[in-house]
């Protein structure tokens, strides 16, 4: 197999599709935790805040973790019909800008989590989901311009109605989820 110049981690099709699933059950996974967190006679209101915080952090995780074994898997299929080197300077450097984002990313939602700035979370994570799509986005890409673009107007929203929240997670995977069929081959 011969070395290419070219990264093969895009969210075209069946990619995107993946990832507007993962983002719409994750946000109705968090969203159910929390209504029922704070209902009367709910099971989950007798757990601690510190269980749920706990749920909803490994929902983001594997959120993350199925995210990214979509990309790898994509990626593989991809290298291996063009018959070429999945991993290559390119892909590393990309792996590394991916994986440094979302730590990063991660990071803040953690600290933004212990410091009581709940509201600023999904505007938080609007935008450094429009940070990905902006490092990965090539320069015939432009309709993931757009994607990006309504992950930061989604952000702005969120700023202003911080009720929003989980209407503007399910427009994002909604999104995502018609990027893909409209992207797929």
């Amino acid at each position: 197999m011969k070395n290419n110049n070219s990264l093969h981690f895009s969210f075209n099709g069946i990619t995107s599709i993946l990832i507007g699933a993962y983002l719409f059950l994750a946000g109705f996974l968090i969203e159910s935790i929390l209504t029922g967190f704070v209902t009367d006679n709910h099971p989950l209101g007798m757990l601690s805040a510190e269980i749920i915080e706990f749920l909803i952090i490994g929902i983001l995780i594997s959120f993350f973790l199925f995210s990214s074994l979509a990309f790898f898997f994509k990626a593989k299929r991809t290298a291996k019909k063009i018959n070429l080197k999945l991993w290559n300077p390119d892909t590393k450097k990309a792996v590394l800008k991916y994986s440094t984002t979302f730590i990063f990313g991660f990071v803040v939602l953690i600290s933004l989590t212990k410091m009581g700035f709940i509201k600023y979370i999904t505007p938080a994570f609007l935008i450094f989901y429009s940070i990905l799509t902006l490092l990965f986005t090539g320069k015939k890409e432009t309709n993931k311009l757009l994607l990006m673009a309504l992950g930061l107007f989604l952000a702005l929203i969120c700023f202003l109605i911080p009720s929003y929240w989980s209407a503007a997670i399910s427009i994002l995977a909604i999104a995502h989820i018609t990027y893909g069929v409209v992207t797929r081959k």
